[in-house]
């Protein structure tokens, strides 16, 4: 299936950003029939020279998160971008992915990475307008499924990418693998 996405002529995207985003939203959807998928942003005050404080953040929630209150999730899908232009230091856009039959609304989940941040010493993560789209497998074409790709392929652009060491990578995904025999396809 083809989607749209947020470049044009100047405005380039990485493909293989924008390709384990989809394989990890498609490997979610082989596990759930519903995902609930939501974006943050995540600033930081000074330089890093690596991605620890992104790996610290999904470290700690996917923790927090399979304890009683917040219901044992398990799976926890995630992408993240680190951009870097001209500020000093960098920040993340990241996208995270969880069963939508346990969670509707991502509010607990983001006042929980609010908590791991404050606990982490890290700036409050920001929350854009709309940050949250839910997916059901059996609708991969609709248009809930087309907005939040676009949005999603936000991340992949070139234009803030490379500012950074060079063994210090300029996304990450989680590495969830397919369900097999579930209708979804990759």
């Amino acid at each position: 299936m083809a989607y749209r996405v947020n470049a044009s002529k100047g405005k380039l995207i990485y493909p293989e950003i924008m390709y384990q985003t989809y394989s990890q939203i498609e490997a979610m959807l082989s596990h759930h029939e519903k995902v609930l998928l939501f974006r943050l942003e995540i600033h930081y005050h000074s330089f890093e020279s690596t991605n620890q404080i992104i790996s610290k953040l999904v470290s700690k929630l996917k923790r927090r998160l399979n304890t009683k209150a917040y219901k044992f999730i398990k799976r926890l899908g995630y992408v993240w971008a680190r951009e870097q232009k001209t500020s000093e230091a960098p920040h993340y856009h990241a996208v995270f992915f969880l069963d939508g039959d346990k969670y509707q609304y991502p509010g607990k989940i983001i006042d929980l990475i609010e908590d791991v941040c404050d606990r982490l010493d890290f700036p409050k993560p920001y929350t854009p307008k709309n940050c949250y789209y839910r997916l059901r497998r059996s609708q991969l074409g609709n248009r809930v499924m087309r907005s939040a790709i676009y949005r999603i392929s936000y991340l992949a652009k070139v234009n803030t990418k490379g500012n950074r060491p060079e063994k210090t990578h300029d996304y990450g995904t989680s590495r969830i693998k397919p369900r097999q025999n579930t209708g979804v396809t990759q």
